[in-house]
């Protein structure tokens, strides 16, 4: 299948875009080289899976800034944390901050085209020593990335935590998929939605709230709920599992390298944030959001001086009638 690559500009940002008969996906080189567009071209039309927010215009962040006070659609890297959070190298270092969704969203990549489906996006951070590499080929039905993290020989061991920030669009008759053996949750959202305190346990996808109503958590709430929710599975993801939702217009399924991500979360927001209605499946590299936190609990991967570590992360769509054929 011929692909094509070419310029463009997404709300004022120059852009970066590969495209064939079936999937259109815009990247943002200057800007984390944030995924900002994935169109599938479906029988009833072309139908973008990422959030759009309402900005006809994007700024471009500086190193550092909050992530919260930036066009927050489309799907940003997050590295080595998404919490801000304060954490100490070695014994002998002070500590060192990870800014707000990690440092790298901020950040400009560097692009390269490997191949006529192929590009690769690059980015080295001075505060930590490590370079961040993602190769992404575009298939016939998806999105193939592979990551590859290499710290300098004179740099402290990195914990770090990575996740694809992903928001998605929702369209009729959403739901999530994930694997049955994955049925129960922890709460990481203390305050935000219908969950209750932060580490509370539940069954999924059926439970009942704190105030006694049951609830399916692989669904979407109304917008008119005004919450948000973030959880994380208990059981960690294996060799071969697949994650992803489905709708109206088609299914997207996801993979990764559970040696090296092996937590799935999800984000639910249901205009509780920013007014926004949408959602993100979260394979991450540490629980819980903090890598301070999760460093000192001993759940996130781990890069020593010297050391590469590699990890792919695959999406796959499939239209709705493709489905049911």
């Amino acid at each position: 299948m011929q692909t094509r690559f070419y310029e463009d500009s997404y709300k004022g940002i120059n852009s970066i875009v590969l495209e064939n008969d079936q999937i259109r996906a815009e990247w943002l080189p200057s800007n984390g080289a944030k995924l900002a567009s994935l169109i599938t071209k479906t029988p009833q039309g072309n139908i973008e899976l990422l959030f759009q927010s309402e900005q006809t215009e994007i700024a471009t962040p500086n190193y550092g800034d909050c992530f919260a006070e930036f066009d927050t659609s489309g799907f940003d890297e997050c590295f080595p944390t998404i919490q801000e959070c304060d954490i100490v190298l070695t014994e002998q270092s002070s500590s060192l901050l990870m800014p707000d969704h990690g440092e790298v969203w901020a950040m400009p990549w560097k692009l390269e085209r490997l191949a006529e489906n192929r590009l690769a996006f690059s980015v080295f951070s001075e505060r930590f020593g490590y370079i961040l590499t993602k190769q992404v080929t575009l298939t016939a039905d998806g999105l193939d990335s592979h990551y590859v993290v290499s710290l300098a020989n004179d740099r402290a061991a990195l914990p770090f935590i990575w996740t694809p920030h992903a928001l998605f669009a929702v369209y009729d008759n959403h739901r999530f998929i994930t694997p049955e053996r994955m049925n129960e949750i922890i709460n990481v959202c203390e305050g935000g939605g219908e969950l209750g305190k932060f580490g509370a346990i539940y069954q999924y996808p059926k439970t009942t709230t704190p105030e006694k109503r049951a609830i399916d958590l692989s669904l979407m709430e109304p917008v008119e709920a005004n919450n948000c929710e973030k959880y994380y599975f208990t059981d960690l993801l294996e060799k071969g599992d697949q994650f992803g939702f489905e709708n109206c217009h088609c299914r997207v399924m996801m993979m990764v390298s559970e040696d090296v991500v092996p937590y799935l979360g999800i984000w639910k927001n249901q205009s509780g944030f920013k007014g926004h209605y949408n959602f993100a499946l979260e394979p991450c590299s540490g629980a819980y959001d903090s890598t301070a936190s999760a460093y000192k609990n001993g759940r996130c991967a781990i890069l020593e001086p010297g050391e590469t570590v590699s990890w792919h992360f695959d999406l796959t769509i499939t239209s709705a009638v493709e489905q049911t054929q």
